[in-house]
């Protein structure tokens, strides 16, 4: 069955599959959804659907002659115009090995007005045998002008079960390690993959360190130096080419998990809830009034910007915790910054 290796988006499979059938394949798709759920993973099934079976094998390893993958380059993380050129001039040729062409264009996005402009006019007036499918998670980026020359196949989140379900067949993990994978990568199944990888983090041991300790804000040497270890291991991950900004962002989400742990437990909700069912005991015998939920996510939210402006995680978390002490109900003193990641 086609795309039956692939998990989720019954109907984006549907949709295409109804496509082949009727021999309405338009040259231009636009695989459009958020990120990590499959959608270069789809395009480059769909590419072997309309290209055949035999062509299987070279186009999963990216050394088909006829199907070609962009992905953005440089540190500003766009698609050059050289490629784009490149594209143009390879779609006025006609197929090397097969009956068709397929250009895959990930994160459509990402490229300029001008390169946008010098495509248009390709997908305008598309030669017979070309396809174009372009990937993007953030579509309302692109120009009107591309959107309109694109029909639109959307994507959406991956269902928790199904993620917990192929979890199990990559690693002998329990029921409860898949789901709370589940649960953390939000329907990305790309993200799942990559947290399943860091389920014994030491990046996330120390974290948790420094949480079961509730009262170590309140001790700013202590902290800082707790700190500094969480530092130290993120710049040996770096090293290794192994920690990235969305590690980063793991540990905030993992932050903002604990106190929502908390909270449930402080309403006597059951543990089964519990995301850091690990910690479980710890939890239990933190007993400091909490702030609203709200007020956590918020936080949350404002150190994960920092980081995504490249604000170093000590910076990141002392911040956090000195603004968690000011906020804290049982907190008497004056509400004056400690630190500021403006």
């Amino acid at each position: 069955m086609p795309f039956s290796k692939l998990i989720g988006n019954t109907l984006a499979k549907d949709v295409l599959q109804r496509m082949l059938e009727l021999q309405a394949v338009p040259s231009t798709l636009l695989f459009a959804g958020p990120e990590g759920v499959g959608k270069t993973l789809f395009a480059k099934e769909f590419a072997i659907l309309l290209l055949g079976e035999v062509h299987r094998h070279k186009i999963e390893r990216n050394i088909h002659p006829d199907v070609k993958v962009l992905s953005t380059e440089g540190k500003m993380g766009l698609h050059a115009m050289s490629s784009i050129r490149q594209v143009i001039e390879e779609a006025s040729l006609a197929p090397f090995e097969s009956k068709a062409r397929v250009f895959i264009l990930e994160d459509a996005e990402r490229m300029l007005p001008s390169s946008s402009n010098a495509l248009l006019k390709t997908l305008e007036e598309p030669e017979d045998g070309n396809y174009f499918l372009l990937v993007s998670s953030r579509p309302e980026e692109m120009l009107p002008t591309l959107l309109s020359r694109s029909r639109r196949i959307s994507f959406s989140l991956i269902a928790e079960k199904e993620i917990c379900d192929v979890l199990k067949t990559k690693r002998a993990i329990s029921d409860l390690e898949a789901k709370k994978i589940a649960m953390l990568s939000h329907g990305s199944i790309t993200k799942a993959y990559e947290l399943l990888e860091k389920v014994d983090s030491p990046l996330r041991h120390q974290l948790l360190e420094i949480l079961s300790h509730p009262k170590l804000y309140e001790e700013y040497s202590k902290l800082l130096s707790a700190l500094q270890k969480l530092e130290s291991l993120c710049v040996a991950s770096s090293e290794e080419e192994d920690f990235s900004i969305s590690d980063a962002e793991h540990l905030l989400s993992e932050l903002f998990y604990w106190y929502r742990d908390l909270y449930l437990l402080s309403l006597e909700v059951s543990s089964d809830y519990v995301f850091h069912f690990d910690q479980i005991t710890a939890l239990s015998e933190i007993r400091d009034p909490l702030l609203p939920l709200e007020k956590i996510f918020l936080l949350v939210e404002e150190c994960r910007f920092a980081m995504q402006r490249s604000t170093k995680i000590k910076t990141v978390f002392e911040y956090f915790f000195s603004r968690l002490y000011q906020m804290s109900p049982s907190n008497t003193l004056e509400k004056k910054s400690l630190l500021c990641l403006k």
